[in-house]
């Protein structure tokens, strides 16, 4: 059995794109596993849960930045999932491209949203 050199080379490429991949999952899944720990505590620690309470959770700037960096998080995350989904399962290389459209502007959207919620809001 003999390789050429392009198989080699493309497997190589192939291998460090699922690492990043793979890595990208990793440490989206530990930012969000820590954002939802540190939510917990800040929630535990309110007496009351209404809007105020709500409001002053999230106004200081270092937890907006931490809710951006875990909406980021999501959004990497669902990409690399979706993306795999559609790579093993979508034959049709133009329902693929369609699919993965749709889903990078639904991602880009949420994203954009969120920054506007958590920006926006007063």
């Amino acid at each position: 059995m003999s390789f050429r050199h392009s198989e080699v080379r493309n497997s190589r490429v192939a291998f460090r794109a699922g690492v990043r991949d793979w890595l990208v999952q990793r440490i989206s899944a530990v930012l969000l596993l820590a954002y939802i720990i540190v939510l917990a505590i800040l929630i535990l620690k309110q007496t009351s849960l209404n809007y105020a309470s709500w409001q002053q959770i999230f106004s200081p700037t270092w937890f907006k930045i931490a809710s951006l960096i875990a909406i980021l998080s999501v959004c990497m995350h669902a990409w690399v999932g979706v993306w795999t989904i559609f790579t093993d399962y979508v034959n049709y290389s133009i329902v693929r491209f369609v699919l993965m459209l749709i889903s990078v502007i639904a991602l880009v959207g949420y994203f954009v949203w969120c920054i506007q919620i958590l920006w926006g809001a007063k």
